[in-house]
């Protein structure tokens, strides 16, 4: 099991906070309801965060996030959203993570005047089961004018097909 650092549910806001990580592998898991992150800067000040895989929030399915006027520094996967999950970015700053944003096929993530950059793999990645012709998994990503992802590059956005036969 990994460890988080607040393990939550229901409503709650989290305002003015700067949350390491260096401890623990996960900051934010929040399995449903509505969670608000303002003014918050979240970070693995660890030297090795990348290869242990730490994360900045995980929404679960059922889960409703509103980040905004945060920063995300040096995780693995800085948001990762599940099936079922909605996450919005307001005027964020999300930097050196390997993955910026890991969304599942089924969930929701609006970027609004939000900046990711300097990420190693990918600034969003959209895991989905299969490609089909007929299925267009970035169906649920809104990313607005004025924010930035990457370089322009067409790896900056990348969908990657799961193997169903490990899971």
């Amino acid at each position: 099991m990994r460890s988080c650092l607040f393990m939550l549910s229901d409503e709650c806001k989290l305002r003015g906070l700067t949350l390491h990580c260096a401890l623990v592998n996960t900051v934010i898991l929040m399995r449903t309801g509505k969670l608000q992150v303002i003014n918050c800067t979240l970070l693995d000040d660890s030297s090795n965060s990348q290869s242990d895989f730490a994360q900045g929030i995980v929404a679960m399915a059922g889960a409703k996030v509103l980040v905004e006027n945060c920063t995300f520094d040096n995780f693995y996967s800085g948001i990762v959203v599940h099936k079922g999950a909605q996450v919005e970015l307001r005027n964020c700053v999300m930097k050196n993570c390997g993955v910026g944003i890991q969304m599942y096929i089924g969930s929701q993530v609006s970027v609004y005047s939000s900046t990711i950059v300097d990420c190693s793999e990918q600034c969003i990645r959209c895991e989905v089961v299969t490609k089909t012709n007929d299925y267009h998994p970035m169906e649920g990503l809104l990313i607005s004018e004025d924010s930035k992802v990457g370089l322009g590059k067409d790896t900056d956005i990348f969908v990657v097909e799961q193997n169903i036969n490990l899971i």
